[in-house]
């Protein structure tokens, strides 16, 4: 979780019980799934900050900030795909 999210949510915490027991259905499914809560242990941190991603977005564009904002996307499609086919290949077992 990045600095500001955790800020954020000790700040202003969940006051919304259907969203509250979403994340906690989250968390069981990661819990009881263990190879995935490992898989995504070490996937998440290969990819960027979300707030920086977003944030070169909002930016005026620029050479270097296409290629990195290209880059991001990329990454992000692997991320999805990725959990995907692991997915699939969960309920295949």
């Amino acid at each position: 979780m990045g600095a500001r999210l955790l800020r954020q949510c000790i700040l202003q915490p969940l006051n919304d019980l259907p969203t509250i027991n979403l994340r906690l259905d989250a968390l069981d499914e990661l819990l009881s799934k263990e190879q995935m809560f490992f898989d995504l242990t070490v996937t998440l941190p290969q990819f960027p900050d979300l707030d920086v991603t977003f944030s070169h977005f909002a930016q005026i564009p620029n050479k270097h900030s296409l290629a990195s904002g290209r880059l991001v996307l990329v990454l992000h499609f692997l991320c999805i795909n990725l959990l995907f086919w692991h997915e699939q290949l969960n309920m295949l077992s």
